[in-house]
């Protein structure tokens, strides 16, 4: 979500927060998570809650100004497993064999200063969820990133896919390069 406001305040260049949803496993028939409202559009997740104004927290749900279902109460809203860096834009997301580990591909942000994203982050999973708190701005630990992102978003690779192959090396395709990269040891 872009140009973000809050008491008409500009706040979207560190809000609202990417979020990865956790709604529960395929062949769970009894998923409590079924049907639960995650938010979007009306309600979105706080990145840097300092500039909220409030006693909002990271990674706690808020209304931008502006958006639809005024009536919405976001304090109902399911809350994200994990938040990320705003307009980082993941676009991919692959999880090892054990599922202890998911690689997410940042393909990064167009209206953002400083730029933001342009990498690949490692999340360590336990149990399903992953082992960083709701409140960590460092659930993601980036295994491939640009050195500058000064040159972002035309001068760099940015990740849009993520693939293992048989021998469990992770592959990550750059777009804006056109280069397929392997990145060993992922796995």
């Amino acid at each position: 979500m872009d140009n973000v406001r809050i008491g008409n305040r500009d706040v979207h260049n560190e809000n609202p927060a990417e979020k990865l949803n956790y709604h529960g496993a395929l062949n769970d028939t009894a998923n409590p998570l079924f049907g639960k409202n995650f938010g979007y559009p009306s309600c979105v997740a706080a990145w840097d809650a300092t500039l909220l104004g409030g006693s909002y927290r990271v990674g706690q749900m808020f209304k931008p100004d502006g958006t639809p279902n005024a009536a919405t109460d976001c304090s109902a809203a399911q809350l994200p497993a994990a938040i990320f860096h705003s307009h980082t834009a993941p676009l991919d997301v692959k999880f090892t064999n054990d599922s202890t580990v998911a690689y997410i591909a940042f393909h990064g942000s167009w209206n953002r200063n400083p730029p933001d994203g342009y990498r690949v982050e490692r999340v360590e999973f336990k149990g399903g969820k992953p082992v960083a708190p709701l409140s960590s701005q460092g659930a993601g630990v980036p295994i491939m990133e640009n050195p500058s992102t000064g040159r972002c978003p035309n001068g760099c690779f940015r990740p849009v896919g993520l693939d293992f192959d048989s021998k469990g090396r992770l592959y990550m395709s750059s777009d804006s390069t056109g280069e397929i990269y392997v990145i060993y040891g992922a796995s």
